[in-house]
């Protein structure tokens, strides 16, 4: 929906989601590296692709509305999703690129919602420790990540208070 405003957006979320949902498709009959390593790729693109347009939509819109500000907290949840989407492929590529501290039993692989948990906790800062980036890549992507969580959050409450107009007492 995000894209379907936009004819450019479309053709290329067809063109990235069309094959993407072909390699899901293959992988459900077939587990196959290369299908889950394009059904990967093409999510992280499917997802990214829909995260900016939404983000050019709030920062093109020239007052601020409730459409405004849900767009704004989609793109912030997409990003985190889009991220953990991201840090599987980096552990595929590169095994052992995260250090999980504690886990339910040692030399289990990182699940999705280990990757999920690693993504928000950077975003946001937290940092909790308990996963940490290891290899370069990794490490690369997360510092990404926690900045433009940071910038993303001081750059949003900016622009929601520079395009305030406050409504006069009695002008209602």
């Amino acid at each position: 929906y995000a894209v379907s405003k936009q004819t450019r957006a479309l053709v290329l979320a067809c063109l990235i989601g069309i094959p993407t949902l072909v390699a899901h498709a293959v992988l459900i009959v077939l587990i196959h590296p290369y299908a889950e390593m394009a059904a990967r790729v093409g999510t992280v693109l499917f997802m990214a692709l829909t995260t900016i347009v939404i983000f050019r939509y709030i920062l093109l819109e020239p007052e601020v509305t409730s459409d405004v500000l849900s767009g704004a907290v989609c793109v912030y949840l997409l990003t985190g999703l889009t991220c953990a989407s991201l840090y599987i492929p980096i552990d595929t590529i590169q095994p052992g690129s995260f250090h999980v501290s504690h886990s339910q039993n040692l030399g289990d692989a990182m699940t999705y919602s280990d990757f999920l948990f690693f993504s928000f906790a950077t975003l946001t800062t937290v940092g909790y420790g308990d996963i940490t980036p290891v290899t370069t890549h990794a490490r690369s992507f997360a510092i990404v990540e926690a900045v433009y969580g940071v910038l993303y959050s001081a750059i949003l409450i900016a622009r929601v208070v520079g395009l305030y107009r406050p409504v006069p007492p009695f002008s209602r």
